[in-house]
């Protein structure tokens, strides 16, 4: 029995979208990497905002439901937990279909 991939009966191929984080920021116009990049290699500022909005527009456009500013609460608050008893607040939620 060949162990190769072409073999395997259960391979399964999935699709992965990525975002080209390092071209978002070559196409930026003027911009230094010394904008997005404090030392080379670790996000700056700037850098975080950039890939954040991209992270979002993406968001927006494929996972609407996975948008913080329409996404809906399944569950109280923090503020609104009863800091004595956060089980009764939380039970309540869990047991919400």
């Amino acid at each position: 029995m060949g162990g190769g991939a072409e073999g395997n009966s259960q391979q399964h191929l999935h699709q992965v979208d990525v975002i080209d984080t390092w071209g978002i920021m070559m196409e930026s116009g003027q911009r230094t990497l010394s904008d997005f990049l404090r030392d080379g290699l670790h996000l700056a500022a700037e850098g975080n905002n950039v890939i954040f909005e991209e992270i979002m527009e993406y968001i927006r456009q494929k996972h609407p439901e996975w948008d913080p500013a329409t996404m809906q609460i399944h569950g109280p608050q923090w503020r609104d937990l009863d800091l004595d008893h956060p089980e009764t607040d939380l039970l309540i939620c869990a047991n919400k279909p």
